[in-house]
């Protein structure tokens, strides 16, 4: 060790495995993760019913044409979806500002997406 005059530590040698330990950043322990047995029932109800799904459509394409078929199952999943907000007490109003936005989004993400998926099988 190297001292000032009043003997207080002005640095120290350290060994070579201790040298830059406080310079390099800490790596954190990862956290385990713990997947709860309601998790799991989520996880598996939206992987069967995603996977179901794709059957479904495609069988219903054989009945229907693409568009009335993919025209009703967003009127089918909007008139769920409201029903749920409002079984739930939930304010389905939307704030002038953001009607622009919501019709945009509409459009590019439900209706294009629809038409477009549903052409496509």
């Amino acid at each position: 060790m190297i001292f000032l005059e009043n003997r207080l530590p002005l640095f120290r040698i350290m060994p070579q495995s201790h040298r830059f330990d406080s310079m390099t950043p800490q790596k954190p322990t990862p956290a385990r993760a713990h997947i709860t047995p309601a998790g799991l029932m989520f996880l598996a109800i939206t992987s069967v019913g995603w996977g179901f799904n794709w059957p479904v459509t495609k069988y219903l394409l054989s009945e229907l044409p693409p568009l009335t078929m993919r025209g009703s199952t967003g009127v089918v999943g909007a008139a769920l979806l409201a029903g749920l907000a409002i079984l739930r007490g939930q304010s389905l109003r939307v704030p002038r500002e953001m009607w622009l936005r919501l019709v945009l989004a509409a459009i590019l993400n439900v209706a294009c997406w629809m038409t477009l998926m549903g052409l496509a099988r």
